[in-house]
């Protein structure tokens, strides 16, 4: 499913107009219109608001490959990796691996 579709499948399943989304996403309706009907495609910016406010994943959203990995959806830790400068702290990228594992062992998932 392309990213018009699926955004337009995302909204009707939790009920909101178009206007309604666009105030939740601090854009103008017919950005939302537009989008829904391919006329325009949204900046990465808003394709990360877009997927974080869905709570879905980006790869999702666009129609890559899907992730199979039910971690990567949550929208926290991707603003935490996003944010985080991993390549600067050590102690950063441990936190972050501590973090997927409790929640991928919390999801039913084992490193084993």
């Amino acid at each position: 499913m392309d990213f018009a579709k699926r955004l337009k499948e995302l909204r009707l399943a939790r009920g909101l107009s178009q206007e309604q989304l666009a105030k939740e996403l601090n854009l103008v309706k017919s950005s939302i219109s537009m989008y829904e009907q391919g006329k325009r495609k949204p900046s990465f910016e808003v394709l990360e608001a877009i997927a974080d406010f869905f709570n879905v994943n980006l790869d999702t959203l666009i129609d890559k490959a899907p992730n199979n990995i039910p971690v990567l959806d949550e929208p926290e830790i991707r603003i935490l990796a996003r944010n985080s400068q991993l390549d600067k702290d050590p102690r950063k990228q441990q936190m972050l691996r501590d973090l997927i594992k409790t929640v991928l062992n919390s999801k039913g998932f084992s490193d084993e």
